[in-house]
C-alpha cells in the first residue's frame, strides 16, 4: 500500500452509528456520528499514525490527542491564571470557544496543504490522502441502514488517524496566536520570567487567555476570520468567558460581528474539560456523591450478579470515575468531610451487597486480599495521592507554566 498508494476497495466503506449526546432527541444535531471502518483498515491506520508522528511537530500548547496529561494540564493552567489574577488584583479574560462540527468540516484540500507544511515522506503523505478520499458510509439505525453516503469533506470520528490529522489541520491557529508579537501584546502574563499565555488547545476546544476585553475581542475575531478561510467556523452560541477585573469576577459581553459571548456571573459556572470554574475551580461535592450513590444503588439492586463481581465492579469501574475529579482539584479544596462521606457511602453499599454486619471493622474493608480483606480503595487516603501524583506528572511534562 505504501509503495503503490493502493487502497483496497473495502477500506473505503464505513459503518456509521449515531450516539445521543443531550437535548431534544428529535433534533439530529444532538446525535454524534461515529464512523467505523474495517478492523484491517484500523490496524493499518494505527501503524500510519505512529509513523506520521515521527515527522510532525505540533504547537506545544495543543494538548488534545497528545502524550501530555492533556485535560489535567489545561485545567491546571486555567486554574493558575484565575488564582494569579485574583491574588494580584489583575485583569484576565478566559474565553472558551467551540469550533462548529470541527471533525466533519475539515476540507480535504486543507488537509493536503496542512500535510505539505511538515517534512512527511511523499509516499506516506500520498497514502494518507488516498485513504481519506472516495470514502462512503451507511448509517445503521436499529435493523436498517441507509444507501451509501459519500464523504466530500471531514475526518471520520472513530478512525485512529483522525485525531492527529485534525491537530495538523488546526495547528496554524495555535501558531498564529503564539507568535511573539501577538502573544506578548494580547496574552496574559503570570510572571516576568515567563512568556505571556495567549491560547490553549484541546482538539476543537480553543481557550484564549488575554489581559483585557479588547485583547479578547481582537484575538477571537482574528481566529474566526482564519477559520473561515479554510471552511471552519466558531460556534459562539456555545462559547463562554470568565472575566476577572482587578481581581474580581465581573459580568460583561463581547460582540463578534452579530454574535455575543457572555461572561458567567457570580452564581454561574463554566464547564471546561469536565471541570467546573467560576473565579476558581468549583468542586460540586453534592453532585459527585449523588452520582456515585446512583451507580452503587443500581449495582446493589441487580439480581444478575453475585457479590464477587459486584465488588470487582466497584473497584474497577465505579471508584475510578472519581479519580479525574481528584486529579483536577487543588489539594486545599479536598474537603476531608467530603472524602469521608464518599468512603461511608461505598462501605455501606459493600456491606449490604456482601451481607456482612454493619459493625464490620474498616480494617477488613480496606486490607489487601493477601490479608483476607476486601481491598477497597479509600478516598480519604487515595485522593491526596492522586493530586500529588498528577502534579508530579505535570512537572515531568516540562511545562513551565504549571
Amino acid at each position: 500500500m505504501l509503495n503503490k498508494s493502493f487502497i483496497p476497495k473495502s477500506f473505503h466503506e464505513a459503518r456509521t452509528i449515531l450516539i445521543y449526546k443531550k437535548g431534544d432527541p428529535r433534533d439530529p444535531g444532538n446525535w454524534r456520528p461515529i464512523s467505523i471502518c474495517s478492523i484491517l483498515r484500523r490496524i493499518i491506520e494505527r501503524a500510519i499514525e505512529k509513523k506520521l508522528r515521527m515527522f510532525v511537530t505540533l504547537n506545544p500548547f495543543q494538548n488534545g490527542f497528545t502524550s501530555t496529561p492533556e485535560c489535567q494540564l489545561n485545567t491546571a493552567i486555567v486554574s493558575g491564571v484565575l488564582k494569579h489574577a485574583k491574588e494580584k488584583k489583575a485583569t484576565a479574560v478566559i474565553t472558551m470557544l467551540d469550533i462548529t462540527k470541527a471533525f466533519d468540516m475539515i476540507g480535504h484540500l486543507h488537509l493536503s496543504k496542512s500535510l505539505e507544511e511538515h517534512p512527511i515522506p511523499t509516499k506516506l503523505k500520498s497514502l494518507i490522502l488516498n485513504l481519506f478520499s472516495n470514502n462512503f458510509t451507511r448509517v445503521h439505525c436499529k435493523f436498517e441502514k441507509t444507501e451509501p453516503v459519500y464523504f466530500k469533506r471531514g475526518l471520520m470520528q472513530g478512525a485512529p488517524l483522525s485525531p492527529l490529522l485534525f491537530n495538523i489541520c488546526i495547528d496554524f491557529i495555535l501558531r498564529e496566536c503564539t507568535e511573539p508579537t501577538i502573544r506578548d501584546y494580547y496574552g496574559y502574563q503570570m510572571s516576568e520570567t515567563l512568556s505571556p499565555l495567549s491560547i490553549l488547545g484541546f482538539a476543537d476546544d480553543t481557550n484564549f487567555l488575554n489581559n483585557n476585553i479588547h485583547s479578547a475581542i481582537i484575538m477571537v475575531q482574528m481566529v474566526k476570520d482564519s477559520l473561515a478561510n479554510v471552511g471552519l467556523s466558531l460556534n459562539l452560541s456555545k462559547s463562554q468567558k470568565i472575566y476577572i477585573a482587578k481581581g474580581k469576577l465581573f459580568e460583561t459581553e463581547i460582540q463578534i460581528d452579530d454574535l455575543i459571548i457572555k461572561s458567567i456571573g457570580p452564581n454561574e459556572k463554566l464547564r471546561y474539560l469536565g471541570v467546573n470554574f467560576n473565579s476558581e475551580i468549583i468542586v460540586d461535592e453534592q453532585k459527585i456523591i449523588s452520582s456515585q450513590n446512583n451507580d452503587l444503588n443500581f449495582l446493589a439492586g441487580t439480581s444478575m450478579l453475585s457479590s464477587h463481581p459486584k465488588l470487582m465492579i466497584i473497584n474497577q469501574y465505579i471508584w475510578p470515575k472519581l479519580i479525574y475529579s481528584f486529579q483536577t482539584t487543588p489539594l486545599d479544596k479536598l474537603n476531608v468531610g467530603f472524602l469521608k462521606n464518599i468512603d461511608k457511602v461505598i462501605r455501606s453499599c459493600t456491606k449490604q451487597m456482601l451481607n456482612i454486619p454493619a459493625d464490620t471493622p474498616d480494617a477488613m474493608i480496606y486490607s489487601s486480599k493477601t490479608q483476607k480483606g476486601l481491598q477497597l480503595i479509600r478516598a480519604e487516603w487515595e485522593a491526596p495521592i492522586q493530586v500529588l501524583n498528577n502534579f508530579r506528572t505535570l512537572q515531568l511534562s516540562n511545562n513551565e507554566y504549571v
